[in-house]
């Protein structure tokens, strides 16, 4: 049974080249998402890499682009118990970051990456593209959306189930405004993360799905980077 333990307030770095935060009093086997939107003075930054004392997360989905920002998803499978002291690394100065972290309990499983897709366009309606659940039906999704213009609001369409906002930000710094959401579904399918916003732009989303994988075996068994 998949179910979400804990997730971190918003955390954000302004003009940044690393933006370091705790999670505090994880479950030894947990998986640990940190979900992220962005944007890099100057254009693009590359190659974004998250890592904490266990090691480096693995970037499950992640796009770039010096017009619509910067959307990613990381992951770190059976996490060590206690304190996970959180390092987003940029390989350049001057990055505005949104994130934040997500605790998710499988029990004795990990969750491994499913499905993920991206999309981008110009619009007041964002929408991440769509992922396919597979037969297990039991699946944690996760999706990010960043739009380099200040917003009034941001809304995410209304699904069964429904989407839980995890974070989101209308006007940060230099017009930076997206949204992170998540849900857990249990039915097979196609699942579709669609926004409407306040003001138009060009936008980047991206979403991925997990499914209950194998067996926890305790200490150091960690995915890798992609």
């Amino acid at each position: 049974m998949i179910s979400v333990v804990q997730t971190t307030s918003k955390q954000q770095g302004l003009n940044v080249t690393t933006l370091s935060f705790n999670l505090t009093s994880v479950l030894a086997g947990s998986t640990i998402f940190v979900a992220l939107f962005a944007w890099h003075s100057g254009g693009t930054d590359q190659s974004i890499s998250v890592s904490d004392g266990d090691g480096k997360y693995s970037r499950d989905c992640f796009y770039q682009n010096a017009l619509e920002g910067v959307v990613g998803i990381f992951r770190l499978q059976n996490a060590s118990a206690g304190t996970h002291a959180i390092v987003i690394n940029c390989v350049s100065s001057s990055n505005y970051i949104n994130a934040c972290a997500i605790e998710v309990s499988t029990g004795n499983h990990v969750l491994a990456l499913d499905n993920s897709n991206f999309a981008r366009g110009n619009s007041t309606t964002p929408s991440s593209g769509a992922i396919n659940v597979s037969l297990n039906a039991n699946e944690f999704i996760i999706t990010s959306m960043v739009i380099p213009v200040n917003q009034a609001s941001i809304t995410v369409e209304v699904t069964s189930p429904i989407w839980t906002q995890v974070i989101e930000d209308l006007d940060f710094s230099t017009s930076i405004a997206g949204e992170i959401d998540r849900k857990i579904v249990s039915s097979a399918g196609s699942y579709t993360a669609n926004w409407t916003l306040a003001s138009s732009g060009v936008w980047a989303a991206v979403i991925a799905s997990y499914i209950e994988y194998g067996t926890v075996v305790g200490g150091g068994e960690h995915s890798s980077v992609f």
